[in-house]
């Protein structure tokens, strides 16, 4: 692999006005910066808000991706193992 992971954010109009999905997208991008050393190389994760982002206590939105991203880390280690069915990992998950 080699590669950084890579974490993308799907942050649609259904989510509010700009001024809200944009303080959504800056508090995700804080906390995935924190944790982005947990995800292995070559990684690519998309995560799908919702609109509490924007209230949720900051530590709790931490906590919550860091979970997340430990969850794909754990199910990327398990994918690599020999006898696994596929080395092939997409995962999708929806953030609070």
């Amino acid at each position: 692999m080699g590669s950084t992971p890579r974490v993308g954010l799907t942050v649609g109009k259904v989510l509010g006005k700009a001024h809200e999905r944009n303080l959504i997208k800056r508090r995700m991008r804080e906390v995935v910066r924190h944790h982005l050393h947990v995800l292995p190389d070559g990684v690519d994760l998309i995560l799908h808000p919702k609109r509490m982002v924007m209230t949720m206590d900051f530590m709790k939105l931490d906590a919550e991706v860091l979970r997340i991203f430990r969850q794909a880390a754990g199910q990327v280690r398990q994918a690599k193992l020999p006898g696994a069915k596929s080395a092939d990992f997409a995962a999708q998950h929806k953030t609070p």
